[in-house]
């Protein structure tokens, strides 16, 4: 389980970009996506999340924003970015792999759940996707 450390500091870096997407999916309950629709959303965003992971590690903050919506984009400053890399790697040591959960969708959006297996634990990953958006540009991000 995550630490409480590492938990308060996602929470603490990525809160405005939860108030961005929370604002737009408002308190609909998820719904589960399985099947093949599932796998998709797998393959769509499984190199999307391996890049943040990895750039999170790298502290390459051009290629973490890659695939992110303008407003994500606002949201997240460099200097912020790198804050977060520093005690993320800290808490959680060194990012390993990462595996795929759950996929479900909440209103307007499909949210794509990854375990992130770092060196001294796993973090959960959620990327949130705009139905409709052929860009599939990441409208939301949490570690928790």
């Amino acid at each position: 389980m995550i630490s409480r450390k590492v938990e308060k500091i996602c929470i603490i870096w990525l809160i405005f970009v939860g108030l961005v997407a929370t604002g737009c999916i408002g308190q609909k309950p998820e719904t589960l996506i399985e099947g093949e629709e599932s796998q998709e959303w797998f393959t769509r965003a499984g190199p999307m999340a391996e890049n943040i992971l990895t750039s999170v590690e790298t502290g390459d903050y051009q290629s973490f924003i890659r695939d992110f919506s303008e407003q994500m984009v606002k949201e997240i400053p460099e200097k912020e970015f790198l804050e977060v890399k520093e005690k993320l790697y800290s808490q959680a040591g060194a990012y390993q792999s990462l595996s795929t959960w759950k996929t479900t969708e909440q209103g307007d959006y499909v949210i794509v759940y990854f375990t992130a297996h770092y060196e001294k634990e796993d973090v959960t990953v959620k990327l949130v996707y705009r139905k409709g958006d052929t860009a599939y540009k990441i409208e939301g991000l949490w570690f928790a």
